[in-house]
């Protein structure tokens, strides 16, 4: 027998070596741990450090943000991060959660306010649809593109009926995420007369991302959050649920090192899987054009005039850039998977142009010019965000077709 030096209690030598074996396996398990956050903080002090660094000197030899110096532009970046919260929303993944600010207002339904004449309510709507730029990054409210359509359509109204503009631009959303918002819609008894999709940089993205068309961007983190939720949320409670639970977020806390993730990003580049940039922007441009025309069958059924538009891009904008611009192409032209998102821009318009025009004629809108010869800035990051300015120049671009849809659906009104 062997008597435990802590409570004097004897036990077998078995046990006593067992609990000795457990003691010494925390303690070495302990060690390791401290070790690794030792080495961590280590890591996100030298990456804060040169992060610093690196903000100083970009303040000094960066050209400044378009918005630099406007009186509104601090506090509405402040808001604009607030306002990007989001709510799971079953088969689009999800929408913003209701936010009221300033500059920026979301309703009950993730929608993002169009600022337009106040007695809209009870007619026919007409729906805009895509990612961010249609959601209005980084803009204000009035600024947004449904906010613009809906001033020149006030405009233009002159004592004809009021037309209802709703913003469903989200955030990250490819066409057909948009679709099916839109069915949803559909099916919950929403009519509009007009429906206005403006895609392309989101759809590009998520196809260099998956190698297909026609899948959401980052699917690959919808996938691993499904497998996790299958462990974590188990309706199994025994003992092996329980381990692999438990392994598993361990796992999860070891990958949110930062050091792991740096570690674990060079290993993936070194076995990076070469894309093929031809294979892909067919695969996007069949998704879209094949996408498209399941909306003209529900076009035809629920009786609403669709119109397409593919938006321009920072990638291949043969527009003369600003310095701002300038330094922004420097950042695109050091990343491979910018430079593959740039090589698909460039096929784009001759896969995706005439498919359309072939299925819906004049509704399809190639916008990918707009800016050429603008010697403004127009795009304040890679992704291809835009001023607020250069919104109304995509306005100018789409509004011949939209407004002759417009006046199609509502006798009397001249485009």
């Amino acid at each position: 027998m062997a008597e435990d030096q802590e409570t004097g209690v004897k036990r077998p030598r078995r046990v006593a070596a067992l609990f000795t074996a457990i003691r010494q396996m925390w303690m070495f398990v302990g060690a390791v741990i401290l070790v690794l956050l030792a080495f961590e903080a280590c890591y996100r002090a030298q990456g804060a450090g040169r992060r610093a660094i690196g903000s100083i000197t970009n303040r000094s030899g960066a050209p400044a943000h378009p918005y630099a110096g406007l009186d509104w532009f601090d506090e509405f970046t402040q808001e604009e991060s607030r306002s990007s919260a989001l709510l799971w929303r079953p088969y689009v993944y999800f929408r913003r959660r209701p936010f009221e600010g300033k500059f920026i207002n979301v309703d009950s339904l993730g929608r993002r306010r169009t600022v337009q004449a106040s007695s809209t309510s009870g007619v026919d709507p007409v729906l805009f649809f895509g990612g961010s730029t249609m959601f209005g990054s980084p803009q204000r409210d009035a600024f947004t593109l449904p906010s613009r359509m809906a001033a020149r359509v006030a405009a233009l109204r002159s004592g004809q009926p009021p037309v209802e503009v709703i913003n469903f631009g989200e955030t990250g959303y490819i066409f057909t995420q948009s679709v099916i918002e839109l069915e949803m819609q559909l099916r919950d008894g929403v009519r509009p007369q007009v429906v206005v999709f403006y895609d392309g940089i989101n759809d590009v993205v998520a196809g260099v991302q998956s190698g297909r068309g026609g899948i959401p961007q980052n699917e690959q983190n919808r996938a691993q959050e499904f497998a996790l939720g299958r462990v974590l949320l188990n309706w199994k409670h025994d003992a092996a649920a329980e381990i692999h639970a438990s392994a598993t977020l361990a796992m999860l806390g070891l990958r949110r090192l930062q050091l792991v993730q740096a570690l674990g990003g060079r290993i993936a580049a070194g076995h990076s899987e070469q894309l093929s940039t031809d294979s892909i922007a067919e695969a996007v441009a069949h998704a879209y054009v094949e996408t498209a025309r399941l909306v003209e069958a529900l076009a035809d059924h629920y009786g609403f005039r669709p119109l397409y538009v593919w938006q321009p891009n920072f990638h291949t904008t043969p527009k003369v850039l600003t310095p701002y611009e300038a330094h922004l192409r420097q950042e695109l032209d050091a990343q491979e998977f910018q430079r593959t998102i740039r090589d698909i821009h460039r096929q784009m318009p001759a896969l995706v142009g005439p498919r359309m025009r072939q299925l819906v004629g004049d509704r399809f809108v190639d916008a990918t010019s707009a800016f050429d010869g603008d010697t403004a800035t127009v795009f304040v990051d890679v992704i291809g965000h835009t001023t607020e300015t250069a919104v109304d120049r995509v306005a100018e671009v789409m509004w011949p077709a939209f407004a002759q849809l417009l006046a199609s659906s509502r006798p009397g009104l001249a485009p």
